[in-house]
């Protein structure tokens, strides 16, 4: 159950990083630039795989979106701000993230990334401490 709650986690949050950054670089999606494009996102999202196994916090930092809203792996909602505490405090560990099945849409300045993650965590809610 973990599992999945954290791959839903991480599938509604890879599209606000993704989109936070392209919309910073201002990246022109044009036909003879998507596959560069789709590269860099891709590559992007690799960064952050291992961001996250590491624990990484300057990573995220970077890259979350400040409208950034999630659902924790307890189903609890979050804003940037209380996941970027979650982080810190290491209420999330991943041991290992693999990615799987990564594809890339754009339409205009909107980019959505699919991937599926496979994981493995250690996960401790702050509501039960």
């Amino acid at each position: 159950m973990k599992r999945i709650l954290v791959m839903v986690v991480l599938m509604i949050a890879a599209p606000v990083l993704v989109v936070s950054q392209t919309s910073d670089r201002k990246a022109d999606v044009t036909k003879n630039n998507n596959s560069k494009v789709e590269q860099e996102l891709m590559q992007l999202e690799k960064n952050g795989a291992a961001a996250a196994v590491k624990g990484d916090t300057t990573f995220l930092e970077r890259h979350t979106a400040a409208n950034y809203i999630g659902t924790d792996p307890g189903g609890g909602v979050e804003d940037r701000a209380q996941m970027m505490a979650g982080a810190k405090a290491g209420n999330i560990k991943f041991e290992t993230m693999n990615l799987d099945e990564m594809s890339v849409r754009m339409a205009g300045k909107e980019v959505l990334v699919q991937t599926v993650k496979y994981v493995d965590n250690q996960w401790h809610d702050p509501a039960s401490l």
